[in-house]
């Protein structure tokens, strides 16, 4: 756990070095795992859980997203302009070009996406990201 700790601090200490507005935080619960990173360009959001929470996770995406692009038993995909939402079982990414994407609103609808995520798998909500 201190091994945990000192790597979170050295990674914000980075971030904070590169002027840059980012933040990058790790959180477990259980055998859940989320990573949020965000700056001026990007977003993305990470998630590894259990195997039997992926429906859960699932239906909320489609409730802010609709169907996916391309979807089979064990992964689900959705895609638009300058963002990706991949979905394998146990695990979510989400990545966002804000360059791409400039909509201030699709910002927020994608990092709110993230904290019912969060919420779905039981986990604290994400922090905010500057």
């Amino acid at each position: 756990m201190k091994h945990l700790s000192a790597l979170l601090i050295c990674l914000l200490i980075y971030g904070v070095s590169l002027a840059q507005t980012s933040s990058t935080t790790f959180s477990s619960h259980s055998s859940t795992s989320i990573s949020v990173s965000s700056d001026n360009n990007s977003y993305s959001y990470t998630a590894a859980f259990d195997n039997e929470k992926t429906t859960e996770v699932r239906k909320t995406i489609i409730n802010s997203f609709g169907k996916p692009v391309e979807s089979t038993s064990r992964t689900a995909y959705w895609e638009g302009d300058g963002f990706s939402i991949s979905l394998k079982t146990g695990k979510v990414k989400i990545k966002l070009d804000k360059i791409t994407n400039p909509g201030k609103s699709f910002h927020l609808k994608i990092e709110d996406l993230g904290d019912q995520i969060s919420e779905a798998l039981d986990s604290p909500k994400t922090p905010p990201t500057p």
